[in-house]
């Protein structure tokens, strides 16, 4: 798998763990030459991922910073990312339109937590 994403190169590899393991993942590389506000965006990126511990975010394995290219790996996503998914799949879907109205914060989160409870179970 090979694909060019916003920032570099996107391509799958094997990340083998310390118990000897192994794993599929997500390699998405910062081009050589990339400007230094591409460089802090790549960066930050990573910085975000990293924060998130939750099995509906991508989970990032981890940065490599001490070698070029610069590099991002995550876990890997056989079907791609959401949004090109979503690009490729749009006959699949149907845009419902909205039928509740949030008249408070309170029910705002409610729904919400309702909503991701709901995300979890289907999980």
């Amino acid at each position: 798998m090979f694909v060019v994403g916003e920032f570099g190169d996107v391509c799958r590899g094997r990340l083998i763990m310390p118990d000897k393991s192994e794993m599929t993942v997500a390699i998405k590389t910062l081009k050589s030459g990339a400007s230094d506000r591409s460089s802090v965006d790549f960066l930050t990126e990573a910085s975000i991922m990293g924060q998130f511990d939750d099995p509906n975010v991508i989970y990032m394995q981890g940065v490599v910073t001490r070698s070029l290219p610069i590099m991002i790996v995550t876990e890997f996503m056989p079907n791609g990312s959401l949004d090109r998914f979503l690009r490729v799949c749009t006959t699949l879907f149907v845009i419902v339109p909205p039928i509740i109205v949030i008249s408070s914060r309170n029910n705002m989160y409610l729904i919400m937590t309702e909503a991701q409870c709901s995300l979890e179970h289907f999980h």
